[in-house]
């Protein structure tokens, strides 16, 4: 039973430290994302930012939602890695060069 009780404080002490070690916030950033392969292309570009833990892409509605530490990155960085991919992030336009690389479909007309 302390064996059990030990567990569970180390358990619960390391969760708790874990979680006061970085703020973790989040950010919804409209694009022109409109296919797998654009969701494709952001989830990589972001994931491998220092500082996003997590990344999720609605296509329907056109939004990125950036999980991500802000001791590591910002969410004016976080457009510039979408730009930078060649999508739009709010009132961040694409990178014309990384726009002009991707697939057809990508480059499509923006949708909002």
């Amino acid at each position: 039973m302390k064996k059990l009780l030990l567990m569970v404080v180390i358990l619960l002490t390391t969760q708790w430290t874990t979680a006061l070690s970085f703020p973790i916030e989040k950010v919804e950033i409209k694009t022109n994302a409109v296919c797998e392969t654009c969701s494709n292309n952001l989830f990589k570009a972001l994931m491998t930012s220092k500082g996003v833990q997590d990344v999720k892409i609605n296509l329907e509605k056109s939004i990125v939602e950036v999980y991500y530490n802000s001791k590591k990155i910002n969410a004016a960085q976080i457009r510039e890695v979408i730009s930078n991919v060649g999508y739009d992030a709010d009132d961040v336009k694409a990178n014309a060069k990384a726009r002009a690389t991707l697939d057809e479909c990508c480059r499509a007309p923006e949708k909002h």
